[in-house]
Parts: structure tokens; C-alpha cells; sequence
């Protein structure tokens, strides 16, 4: 076809860390490992992966990053649209089959690196979580993506 450009769909592995910390000096640790694709278009990285989640189903997952903004899709047993930006509060639902919650997330940063030489990317960002207006906790994302040659 004439004028359709193609866009590369990079194979990758996903290392997802998310650090829980709350108000009581609990901790919490949630490790998610996938395989999935990154595609990038017009200055933003798309990166798409499913994961299993214990007790509820799958869930297909879309990171979306440009500059200082992430902007997390979530469809399946659990549906939200959440967007992180550097300094900003942020509101959306979360919805799964226990029903929907008010969420608002104030980010503190986001940081997003490509390692070139060795087909990595890191992104790391970091938020306050309120459910319902209640606060959750601490929460602090790192994402290693590797290309998977």
C-alpha cells in the first residue's frame, strides 16, 4: 500500500519492580516478569505487554511514555487509565470485579533511560496513592526493558 508507513514492534522482556511502602512502616514488593513488544511513534514509546494476576485473571497492559509523562493502560480483570506526570496530581478509576474506586496519584518523578549499546531501557517512576481518599502509600516503579534478540 501506497503512503502506509509500517511501525518495528520490538520483541522484549519486562522486569516490572513496584515498591509499596505506607503510613504503618509496612513494605510490600511486587515483582512482574513478561514478554511483550515496545513500538516507538512519533516520539513516544508504547510498551505492551499481559500479565496473569493471582485470584482475578489476565490483564493487558500499555505503557505509554513521553518525556516526564507515563501514561499506564490497563484492560482485562483489571481496567484503568492512570496518567504519571513529573509534579502533578492525577485522577482516575480503577475498576475490577470487586467494583470501582477513585484513584488519585501525585508524582514526584519520572525518569526514563535507553541504554543503547545494550537494547535496555529503564523507567523509574515514583508516586503518592490515594484510594477512595484514602491514602494507600508510597509507591516506586521500575521498569527494566530488554529487546529481546
Amino acid at each position: 500500500m501506497k503512503g502506509v508507513s509500517r511501525v518495528e514492534q520490538i520483541p522484549i522482556q519486562v522486569h516490572m519492580t513496584t515498591e509499596i511502602n505506607d503510613d504503618e512502616n509496612r513494605h510490600e514488593r511486587i515483582v512482574v516478569k513478561a514478554n511483550g513488544t515496545l513500538v516507538e511513534k512519533n516520539e513516544t514509546v508504547y510498551i505492551r505487554y499481559t500479565e496473569e494476576v493471582a485470584e482475578m485473571g489476565e490483564v493487558r497492559n500499555t505503557i505509554k511514555v513521553k518525556d516526564d509523562e507515563v501514561m499506564i493502560i490497563r484492560q482485562g480483570a483489571i481496567a484503568m487509565k492512570q496518567r504519571f506526570k513529573s509534579g502533578k496530581q492525577t485522577e482516575s478509576i480503577y475498576k475490577s470485579r470487586y467494583g470501582a474506586m477513585e484513584m488519585k496519584a501525585d508524582t514526584e518523578a519520572v525518569a526514563y533511560t535507553w541504554y543503547n549499546q545494550e537494547k535496555v531501557r529503564k523507567l523509574v517512576f515514583s508516586y503518592l496513592l490515594q484510594l477512595q481518599g484514602e491514602d494507600v502509600g508510597h509507591y516506586l516503579v521500575t521498569l527494566k526493558i530488554k529487546e529481546d534478540l
